[in-house]
C-alpha cells in the first residue's frame, strides 16, 4: 500500500479515482491528502462497495464517493482524474481508465499477473519531459510495456494484488452461465409445477 501511495503521489486537491474500493483503507489514507470529495472509489463488487462505504463512514470520511461499478469502464460522471490507481493486477489499464485521465495525469497500477511491478505511467509528453529531467529513469523506452500514447515513469518494486475482475467474476457469482440463468429462473418462479416442463416430466413416465 505504501508503494502504490508514494507511486502515485497525489498532490492537495488532485481529483483521483479508485479502481478496487476494497475496505476503503486507500481511499481513505487519499482523503487525508487530496480531501474527501476529490476521492472516487468504484468497486465491481457489491459487498465491497457496501464495506467501504461503511467504513469510510464511521472514519469520518463519509464524502469520499463509493459506487458499484466495473473498473474497466472507470467512473466517467466526475472524470477527468489528475491521479488514477488500480487496485488490481493488470497487464495494462483498461483504455477508458486512460482516456478519463487528465491531460498531465498519472496511472499507477501493478503490472503483469504472476510476477507484478507496481509501475507509473503518463502521458507520453509528459513522460518525455520526466525522461529529460531524469536520464537515469528506466521508462519510456522502447520496450516499454505502457499503453498506446503513455510512458512508464518510474517502477516501485514487486506487488502481488489479485487479477481485475471483470462483470460476471466476483464474489457470490455463479460463472457458469447454464447453473446461474437456471438459478435466476428458479428464484424467479419460473417452473411452475403445471408448466410445459411438468408436462414433460409425466409423459416421460408413462414412456
Amino acid at each position: 500500500m505504501a508503494r502504490l501511495l508514494t507511486a502515485l503521489d497525489a498532490d492537495a486537491e488532485d481529483d483521483v479515482l479508485v479502481v478496487g474500493a476494497g475496505v476503503g483503507y486507500t481511499s481513505a489514507a487519499l482523503a487525508e491528502i487530496v480531501g474527501p470529495r476529490r476521492v472516487h472509489a468504484i468497486d465491481i463488487d457489491h459487498r465491497a462497495v457496501r464495506l467501504a462505504r461503511s467504513n469510510l463512514a464511521d472514519a469520518g470520511y463519509d464524502a469520499v464517493l463509493v459506487d458499484r461499478r466495473d473498473g474497466a469502464g472507470g467512473f466517467p460522471e466526475y472524470a477527468p482524474y489528475d491521479r488514477v490507481l488500480v487496485e488490481a493486477a493488470v497487464v495494462a489499464p483498461p483504455r477508458a481508465l486512460c482516456d478519463q485521465l487528465a491531460d498531465r495525469g498519472r496511472i499507477v497500477y501493478p503490472r503483469g499477473t504472476a510476477a507484478q511491478t507496481i509501475v507509473a505511467v503518463e502521458p507520453s509528453e509528459t513522460a518525455g519531459d520526466r525522461a529529460t529531467a531524469d536520464a537515469g529513469r528506466s521508462g519510456a523506452s522502447a520496450d516499454d510495456q505502457a499503453p498506446d500514447g503513455f510512458g512508464t515513469v518510474d517502477e516501485f518494486g514487486p506487488a502481488r494484488l489479485r487479477p481485475m475482475l471483470v462483470d460476471g467474476e466476483q464474489r457470490g457469482v455463479e460463472r457458469n452461465r447454464t447453473r446461474r440463468e437456471d438459478a435466476e429462473f428458479a428464484q424467479r418462479d419460473r417452473f411452475a409445477g403445471n408448466g410445459w416442463e411438468q408436462e414433460w416430466i409425466d409423459w416421460d413416465d408413462r414412456l
